[in-house]
């Protein structure tokens, strides 16, 4: 089993249909995925990610409010403290 870090651009407001059609070959191998929460790309495979009901997703967060689509199964994996020379604060759910 592997880890998958799915990510993209801000401007991205959907996914494609090959978008789509990846991430559910990810779930099918019961892959753990890693997701940002920046707004466009990251809360888009958040929000695919939370319709499927697949669990095996952690939310990384750099500001003090985590932006994690979901108060259930995402956000419960979302406080996460980034590795990084500068201090970064754990995500919280909203």
């Amino acid at each position: 089993m592997s880890t998958i870090f799915i990510g993209g651009s801000r401007h991205v407001s959907y996914l494609s249909s090959q978008a789509r059609e990846r991430i559910n070959n990810v779930m099918n191998k019961d892959h753990d995925v890693v997701v940002g929460d920046a707004n466009g790309a990251d809360k888009a495979v958040q929000k695919f990610l939370h319709e499927a009901d697949y669990r095996k997703v952690t939310v990384y967060c750099s500001g003090p409010s985590g932006g994690s689509v979901d108060d259930g199964p995402l956000a419960a994996k979302s406080r996460i403290r980034l590795r990084s020379s500068v201090p970064r604060t754990p995500c919280r759910a909203r």
